[in-house]
């Protein structure tokens, strides 16, 4: 979660970017849901992510606002996270 916003990616061919494409870091991971999934009074907020690992960088995406597509390094791979969600995977 980035502003409010909720971001997800697929793991197809179609989530993979080039180096290219990835801009400034707008955020990182503060928290991994999974790890607090269990807690009753947990409310996710910014810097939330469901699986990615604490410290991990978000960045833009070049020629994209923000508000609608982010990058993440995953495992050696520029993954696109899409607002609203993706239909082809889990979230990050």
């Amino acid at each position: 979660m980035v502003d409010g916003v909720v971001y997800s990616t697929g793991y197809g061919s179609g989530s993979v970017l080039d180096e290219e494409q990835v801009g400034d870091v707008v955020a990182s991971v503060r928290c991994r849901i999974k790890d607090v999934v269990l807690d009753p009074e947990f409310t996710p907020r910014d810097g939330d992510a469901a699986y990615l690992p604490i410290g991990t960088e978000v960045h833009a995406v070049v020629g994209s606002p923000v508000t609608t597509r982010l990058a993440v390094l995953e495992d050696g791979t520029w993954r696109l996270y899409t607002a609203g969600g993706s239909s082809a995977g889990s979230g990050g």
